[in-house]
């Protein structure tokens, strides 16, 4: 299938919205940050965690680089349709992480879910790295970037994709990687840059056919 079969005109407008309602959810769900990663401590999701752990694949970078390569090589992709598809999806994931710059959260996994609130997530500790980049979750980010696009070029699996997406944000959660609130507004980032490369693709593909 090639773009130039997207339609978009509907399904992206205004593309905001969506981005900024999952933004939203984040918020309402931070006070319940800690109670979630708390029952996850004990691996609750044991009994599916393989599933998860292959989902992850979609959200990871090098994993999403190889859906893209198989998508251009099998889909027959148009030339124009290939940076819109790879700055949907490792765009999303390199503005998630462009924006833990400037927000410091300590990780679930690296902090006292017991004892300390939700507010104390956010105070960063002395030779703190790696521990403090939760937020936002850059695999949620890069996953639901991908599936945007994806559904934009191939909207028959529009489901599968955001299932995908679905479980690769479920997974950060499960795994203690991430709050429930850092899931979102890794969502919010990659659905907003899905979308906007995604009407971009639309723009083009009109364009191109003018010519």
């Amino acid at each position: 299938m090639g773009a130039r079969e997207i339609d978009l005109s509907t399904s992206f407008r205004p593309y905001w919205l969506l981005p900024l309602a999952l933004l939203l959810a984040g918020v309402a769900m931070s006070p319940l940050d800690l109670q979630v990663s708390t029952y996850f401590q004990g691996n609750r999701a044991r009994w599916f965690s393989e599933l998860l752990e292959l989902c992850e694949v979609f959200g990871h970078g090098g994993g999403a680089s190889l859906i893209v390569i198989v998508t251009v090589v099998l889909g027959r992709l148009e030339l124009r349709s290939w940076p819109w598809l790879i700055a949907g999806s490792l765009g999303s994931g390199v503005v998630a992480n462009l924006l833990k710059l400037g927000i410091s959260r300590t990780r679930p996994r690296d902090f006292d879910l017991l004892t300390g609130t939700v507010w104390q997530t956010f105070i960063r500790g002395a030779g703190e790295t790696q521990s403090m980049q939760s937020m936002p979750s850059a695999h949620t980010a890069t996953a639901c970037g991908l599936a945007v696009v994806l559904t934009a070029l191939y909207p028959r699996g529009g489901v599968l994709f955001s299932v995908l997406a679905l479980l690769v944000g479920f997974q950060r959660i499960a795994t203690q990687a991430h709050f429930p609130s850092d899931v979102f507004a890794g969502a919010a980032v990659g659905t907003f840059v899905g979308m906007a490369c995604a009407k971009l693709l639309l723009v083009s593909g009109e364009h191109s056919r003018r010519a």
